[in-house]
């Protein structure tokens, strides 16, 4: 038992340190949130078909990602504030600023 909580913990703190930002408690203040710099490329390619509330896949068809990584994709960008889900449909959050 002991050894497993240590091994989930190590886990733990490689996942906070591919996302500082979220370990500080939101996104990061001396970044914009849609810089090449924050968002992977498909997360990019992902907030560019955005233009309107769209299903999962509407969003896959439209990007040309498989579903399962636009899946991904809209978790972190939920995460990260750049993405909101209502009813079913994702769309771009009205107020982008970091932490808004």
């Amino acid at each position: 038992a002991m050894r497993r909580s240590r091994r989930m913990m190590r886990a733990r703190r490689a996942a906070w340190a591919q996302c500082p930002d979220l370990w500080r408690g939101g996104a990061a203040t001396d970044a914009p949130m849609f810089t090449s710099q924050v968002l992977t490329p498909s997360q990019q390619r992902v907030v560019s078909v955005l233009t309107r509330a769209m299903s999962l896949d509407e969003i896959a068809a439209a990007s040309g990602l498989i579903v399962p990584a636009v899946q991904a994709d809209l978790t972190m960008l939920q995460i990260r504030g750049v993405v909101e889900q209502t009813r079913g449909r994702f769309r771009l959050r009205r107020n982008r600023t970091p932490g808004g």
